[in-house]
C-alpha cells in the first residue's frame, strides 16, 4: 500500500468511504472570532463529535499535537489570507509540504478564489505544490471558493480545475439542490467534499445540506463555523456524521434539536 493511500485511509471513513472533515483553520483569516477564542477547548469540543479528520494551521497543530489521536486524519493548511488586508480576495502559499510532513500531516490544504485577483498565479502555485506533494505521496485538498453567489456551472468549473491539476480531494461549495450538484459531481472524477459556507442560523439547515450533498454523490463535508459557532459543537459534528455516513436526515435533525448558534 502506498503512502498516499495509507494517508487517505485516515482521512476517509473506512466503513463508508466518506469524510466528515472539521476545519478549525479560520484564525489567520478572521482572527479569534466567537467559537475559536480558546484553541484547545474548541478542538476538544469538535473531536468529541468524532469527525474523521481535522483541518488546522501549522502553529495550531504544534500547540495541540498531543490532543490529536493517531486515528484522526490531520490536514495542515499551507495557504493563507487575512481580512486585515482591505479587499483581500486571494490566498498565498505560506508554508511547505516538508513542514506539514514534520507535523505528521495526512494531507495539506490550499484555498483558491478563482474570481479573485491574481487567480492565475494562485492556481499555478497550487499546481506547483501538488507536484511537490506528489513526490512525498502526500494528499492535497484543493479548495475553490466563489466570491459571489454562483450557479452550479461555475462550481463545476472550479471543481474541474482541481481534478485537472491533480488534487486528491476537491473542497467547494454546495449548489443548493441535489439535482444540480449531481451535475457537479459527475463532471469531477476527484472526490468532492462540501464546504460549510456562510453562517447559517438554523442547525437543521446545516445537516440538511450535508445530507443532500452526499445524496448527490459528494464524498463528504468540511463544515467549520457552522459547527463550532453554536452551543454544542460535539452534537453538531455528530449530527453531520449521521447525515454523511448513515444518510439518516431524521436522526441528524434530531441530534441538533435545541442547539442554538452563538453569533
Amino acid at each position: 500500500m502506498s503512502g498516499k493511500k495509507r494517508r487517505l485511509n485516515r482521512i476517509f471513513n473506512k466503513k463508508t468511504g466518506r469524510c466528515v472533515l472539521a476545519p478549525i483553520d479560520h484564525g489567520i483569516w478572521s482572527g479569534p472570532i466567537p467559537g475559536i477564542e480558546n484553541p484547545r477547548k474548541v478542538l476538544a469540543d469538535v473531536l468529541a463529535g468524532k469527525p474523521d479528520a481535522v483541518l488546522l494551521n501549522p502553529g495550531y497543530v504544534r500547540d495541540v499535537y498531543e490532543s490529536i489521536s493517531p486515528d484522526i486524519g490531520l490536514i495542515v493548511r499551507v495557504s493563507m489570507g487575512t481580512e486585515l488586508v482591505n479587499g483581500a480576495d486571494q490566498e498565498y502559499i505560506f508554508s511547505s509540504v516538508e513542514r506539514a510532513l514534520r507535523l505528521d500531516a495526512d494531507g495539506i490544504a490550499v484555498t483558491i478564489y478563482p474570481q479573485g485577483s491574481g487567480a492565475h498565479n494562485a492556481i499555478a502555485a497550487l499546481g506547483h505544490i501538488i507536484d511537490i506533494a506528489e513526490s512525498y505521496e502526500l494528499p492535497v485538498i484543493a479548495e475553490f471558493l466563489p466570491l459571489d453567489h454562483v450557479d452550479w456551472n461555475i462550481i463545476a468549473h472550479m471543481a474541474r480545475i482541481g481534478y485537472e491539476l491533480g488534487a486528491d480531494i476537491v473542497k467547494t461549495t454546495y449548489s443548493g439542490d441535489i439535482d444540480s450538484y449531481k451535475q457537479v459531481v459527475e463532471r469531477c472524477p476527484t472526490p468532492i467534499i462540501v464546504a460549510g459556507g456562510d453562517p447559517v442560523s438554523e442547525p437543521e439547515e446545516v445537516v440538511k445540506m450535508a445530507f443532500e450533498a452526499v445524496m448527490a454523490g459528494a464524498a463528504g463535508t468540511a463544515i467549520g463555523r457552522n459547527t463550532w459557532q453554536n452551543s454544542d459543537p460535539a452534537a453538531m459534528v455528530a449530527a453531520i456524521c449521521k447525515a454523511v455516513h448513515e444518510k439518516d436526515l431524521d436522526a441528524a435533525k434530531k441530534g441538533v434539536s435545541g442547539i442554538r448558534f452563538i453569533v
